[in-house]
């Protein structure tokens, strides 16, 4: 190093921060995660070193990136560090690089006790990382390499993201995105002020790394992003994976950020995994690279649990693991990956005279098994037989660093086949309902059933919601049906069919009879009921009792006669539970409304002697705002049922008319889809819509109740006591140390 860049150096190890420039701030990014840069300033010593795992406050143990011979921070590596935009003066002439000027903080023992930290001293310095990964300093011009070699090292290897969030001076709101900390007192409003800020953010609790506040004062507010970090992410990625696999098109990404409501950040890439080594491989590629990897399913999410919080995100396409793997008829096991949707589990099983306990969710023509064990999937059987994560046995597992793991009787060092899911504590329970913050599931065993050799179903009427409610609890106790359910009055309005619906109902409904005589019984019931088989303004209750024989299958259905009967309901035609499973996973034209319109939905969890306290806390909330809905043309229906035989399950849905999403245009067949125009964008009803799932999760969360598909939506975190918080915060450094996968769902950033 030459004796003018020594001094150089010295020079700018001596400047004190001006006052401004002494307050942390914490710049929040979406989801409040954080990124802490560890940066090593002597380029001969430094070994290629700028780390992206330094240590903030809330996370400070380790700095495993470290250059330490013991992979343990040096004591100066504990602190958070202070990112700085340029000064004044230079800033003009590096105002087309995009730069993260960094300064490091040494704290700890004296440098005399540590050599190495006397001699690096000496060369402290404020740097600036610009675009291609070169040094700017005070008078430094941008074509000087000085120490930008550890700097390239890092673009090169990923560790670093250059992403600038950059507002004139004079914009509005350019200040107080900062919410400054300190005990420093107000600082000064000038324009030296405005020009310097710090940011302080940890990579242990951000997905992809992320941004860091730059003003300057001749720009408008705009968003940079360092296309050499993306860019070598998909250049790894297509070295590890087939063309294919990688897609950057603008349809798959844009497909990837919206799910049925909710709206998410673009992501980078979508990959396209076809077996867990795939997976695997794209997840360490990913991560070691700093992005955040985020799962989709069959993308029928409507929670935002694969909606990107920030840019940067890889989406993990699981729809291209879908085969069956095996089907053990001697052992009642069937092993699928988790791309595999329930209604190819059902086609599998139905010719060989079994079934999952468990059958599937109403949207399962297109929703995948991963989704369902990672979001608590429930309908189809789930009155006796529970969610979709009470039948399965074990599980294949990615974690964050592209390790497979296995559950249940998997774990054992010995093969064995996948029969016993609890040997030790239970590790699949672990990989449920976590919406895919701890890995991502490859494939999973759930148990089998012989198919009931004998099925009947039920409906009532009844005036009351409540009256409805508490029928359907007693027969849920009693055990009486594979699925019990109640619909409001619009929305069995909205399934009444028309003659040519009925005509292709009944080739359904005869099919599934199972065999002649029987086929002519159920067309002559779905003949009696027509269109019109629930009385206007009524809520109806609907039930599928099945068992060996057509003996117990009768006594069922006349204990359910007698129960809505002392209820106040009276029996209908059954055609809404007979379709339902004639036509079962017929296809995914539910994800509009009845009217082309969109829908959004919430779900409560209780149990069964809390039922009308929900019901009427949320008639009490929506009440008032009877008003404002009408004027946005928001309405909202009720879908109640019963999870086992303990839970009571109140899902209410809101519908409006609006723009569609992606999802909206692609999912539903071209021949629905062509009976609706898409309806003009409609922002005052959706932002009502909004707020009313905000008060009604809020409800929720004071009643206690639980919610399955919880997603970015529900406050999962936020309301659990001390104790399970700190315990899933551990696990979830165990397994993702740096927060990268999918960050931010279920509230864990």
């Amino acid at each position: 190093m030459t004796g003018r860049r020594r001094s150089h150096d010295r020079r700018l190890a001596a400047r004190r921060p001006y006052r401004g420039a002494g307050l942390l701030a914490r710049f929040r990014i979406r989801d409040q995660q954080h990124l802490s840069l560890c940066i090593l300033q002597r380029p001969h010593a430094v070994r290629g070193a700028v780390a992206a795992d330094g240590a903030c406050d809330a996370c400070r143990p380790a700095c495993p990136l470290c250059p330490c011979a013991t992979g343990k921070p040096r004591p100066g590596h504990r602190r958070p560090l202070r990112l700085y935009p340029g000064r004044r003066g230079h800033g003009d002439r590096l105002r087309h690089l995009r730069r993260v000027l960094v300064r490091v903080r040494r704290t700890g023992p004296s440098p005399a006790s540590q050599p190495h930290r006397q001699e690096a001293g000496r060369h402290r310095s404020h740097v600036a990382l610009c675009a291609d990964g070169r040094v700017a300093g005070r008078r430094h011009r941008p074509d000087r390499r000085g120490m930008g070699h550890a700097a390239m090292a890092a673009l090169e290897a990923g560790a670093v993201r250059l992403r600038h969030d950059v507002r004139g001076r004079h914009s509005p709101g350019a200040h107080r995105a900062f919410p400054y900390l300190g005990d420093h007192g107000p600082r000064r409003a000038d324009r030296r002020d405005q020009r310097h800020h710090q940011a302080h953010l940890c990579p242990r609790h951000l997905g992809p790394a992320a941004a860091v506040g730059v003003h300057h004062s001749d720009h408008r507010r705009q968003h940079l992003e360092a296309d050499v970090n993306d860019d070598a992410l998909i250049d790894a990625l297509k070295a590890r994976l087939p063309a294919e696999a990688v897609r950057t098109d603008d349809d798959a990404l844009t497909l990837a950020m919206h799910d049925v409501h909710v709206t998410g950040e673009r992501p980078v890439a979508v990959v396209v995994p076809k077996d867990a080594a795939e997976l695997a491989s794209a997840v360490a590629a990913a991560t070691a690279l700093g992005h955040a990897v985020i799962p989709r399913g069959g993308g029928l999410s409507y929670t935002g649990g694969y909606a990107a919080p920030g840019p940067g995100a890889v989406t993990i396409d699981m729809q291209g693991m879908n085969r069956i793997l095996d089907i053990a008829q001697e052992d009642m096991t069937i092993t699928v990956q988790a791309g595999v949707t329930w209604k190819q589990i059902n086609n599998a099983l139905k010719p060989l005279g079994l079934r999952m306990p468990f059958i599937g969710t109403f949207s399962g023509a297109g929703a995948t098994v991963g989704g369902g064990l990672g979001h608590g999937a429930l309908f189809f059987g789930s009155a006796r037989y529970g969610s979709a994560a009470d039948n399965v046995l074990g599980m294949e597992v990615v974690l964050a660093d592209g390790t497979l793991l296995r559950t249940g009787q998997g774990a054992l060092a010995q093969p064995s086949k996948p029969i016993l899911r609890s040997f030790g504590p239970d590790l699949t329970g672990l990989f449920t309902h976590d919406g895919g913050m701890f890995g991502i599931k490859t494939e999973a065993t759930f148990r089998l059933i012989r198919t009931p050799a004998e099925q009947g179903y039920a409906s009532f009427a009844f005036s009351d919601i409540r009256q409805a409610a508490d029928a359907l609890c007693e027969m849920a106790r009693a055990d009486l049906a594979e699925e019990i359910y109640i619909l409001d009055p619009s929305a069995a309005d909205a399934v009444h069919a028309d003659a040519s619906t009925m005509a292709k109902t009944a080739v359904s409904v005869a099919r599934g009879a199972g065999g002649a005589f029987k086929a002519v019984k159920a067309l002559a019931a779905l003949a009696k009921g027509g269109t019109d088989f629930i009385p206007e303004g009524h809520f109806s209750l609907h039930l599928t009792a099945a068992g060996r024989c057509a003996a117990a299958v009768e006594a069922d259905l006349a204990a359910a006669h007698h129960i809505a009967s002392r209820r106040g309901g009276s029996a209908v035609t059954p055609t809404i539970p007979r379709v339902a499973r004639a036509e079962i996973f017929a296809n995914l034209n539910g994800v509009l409304g009845p009217r082309g319109g969109r829908w959004a939905a919430l779900n409560a969890k209780v149990a069964h002697s809390d039922a009308h306290r929900l019901i009427d806390a949320f008639d009490a909330m929506i009440a008032p705002h009877a008003e404002e809905m009408a004027a946005h043309g928001v309405r909202y229906t009720r879908l109640v049922s019963a999870l086992a035989n303990h839970c009571f399950s109140f899902e209410p849905v809101f519908h409006w008319q609006d723009r569609w999403q992606p999802l909206h245009r692609s999912a539903p067949d071209p021949v629905h889809l062509a009976a609706f125009e898409e309806p003009v964008p409609n922002p005052q009803g959706r932002a009502l819509v909004d707020r009313l799932r905000r008060e009604t999760v809020d409800l929720f969360r004071s009643l206690g109740a639980a919610s399955n598909q919880i997603g970015r939506t529900y406050p999962f975190r936020a309301a659990l006591s001390p104790a399970p918080d700190h315990l899933l915060s551990t696990i979830k450094q165990a397994l993702d140390p740096r927060g990268l996968m999918n960050p931010g769902v279920l509230g864990f950033a």
